[in-house]
């Protein structure tokens, strides 16, 4: 299966109005990429979160918008996937009644734009539709990849993704980690996991241990 992948560059202001479109008319996956929210999340004094100085300033000021239609053989399947959009007579839904349309790849981009053209008259777009492209599950499943770089904790520690080479300096001591959702618990540990033989000099006081008895 492929998936087409359609890339939209917005304001902070236009951006819930865009995803909320997009979910409406059938959006298998959204990603977004708001600035202002890492920002926001950075800047937070109760946050955890770390960046390099100047890293902020780094983001710009767009946000970055794609949207993810899966391709089948007749085309793509538009219409709300999850049941919050899903209206009992097919109607009232703020951008449109789409249930149960396929559409080629082409007029559902030309829907899009359409789309992003009305929420234009109220909001403003920014650069707007920037185009689309094909991705297959392989490139899928490794699209997450790129969101996660290598960053310095410290001046001599730097974090890294596996699957990402880095340049360390000679008393730089890199830690290679793997963001993977997936967690099993180690087999090890659940052994480990064993009732201490009671001692008798544990035995409260008022308590005695019981004697061995033996047949004689």
């Amino acid at each position: 299966m492929r998936w087409v992948e359609i890339s939209i560059t917005t304001t902070e202001d236009a951006s819930d109005a865009i995803c909320e479109m997009l979910a409406q008319i059938g959006a298998d996956g959204i990603a977004v990429k708001d600035p202002y929210e890492i920002a926001r999340i950075i800047e937070d004094p109760e946050s955890l979160a770390y960046a390099d100085e100047g890293y902020i300033d780094s983001l710009g000021t767009d946000v970055s918008i794609k949207a993810y239609f899966a391709e089948f053989d007749d085309g793509i399947r538009l219409g709300p996937k999850s049941e919050e959009y899903v209206d009992p007579n097919g109607v009232g839904m703020i951008y449109g009644n789409l249930a149960d349309k396929t559409m080629s790849v082409e007029d559902a981009v030309a829907l899009v734009k359409e789309k992003l053209d009305d929420i234009a008259q109220f909001l403003p777009m920014g650069k707007g539709f920037e185009g689309y492209q094909f991705v297959s599950d392989k490139d899928w499943e490794n699209e997450w990849k790129k969101d996660y770089k290598s960053f310095r904790i410290s001046d001599r520690v730097i974090i890294c993704p596996s699957w990402e080479e880095v340049q360390a300096g000679e008393d730089d001591d890199p830690d290679v980690e793997d963001a993977d959702p997936t967690y099993e618990e180690d087999d090890d540990d659940e052994d480990s996991e064993e009732d201490p033989e009671e001692d008798p000099e544990d035995v409260p006081e008022d308590e005695e241990p019981e004697e061995e008895v033996t047949e004689s």
